[in-house]
């Protein structure tokens, strides 16, 4: 396999993903008590906490099937909303 043929693997959206799974792996421990998994599980119904676990999957798949491409003008408001959500997200 050369270059070419790999690329195209690398050049998804998933690498948006990972300053967020950084973040929150480095300040995972950090969580008050309430927000741990097993205590914020504890007392929501399967009902809703299937589907929420369930919905997790597109979340994670579809970065790795989209690609990147050229930005147009329109497109960069959406880089824009990209960059601030992240940033709101780490001052949270």
């Amino acid at each position: 396999m050369n270059t070419s043929e790999i690329l195209p693997y690398f050049q998804n959206t998933f690498w948006l993903l990972l300053p967020i799974l950084a973040f929150n792996i480095v300040f995972t421990k950090r969580l008050p008590r309430a927000y741990l998994m097993e205590a914020f599980w504890k007392d929501i119904p399967p009902w809703i906490g299937v589907p929420e676990n369930l919905s997790r999957i597109p979340v994670f798949v579809l970065p790795v099937i989209m690609r990147f491409g050229a930005t147009s003008p329109s497109q960069q408001v959406g880089v824009w909303l990209y960059i601030g959500g992240t940033l709101l997200y780490f001052a949270s």
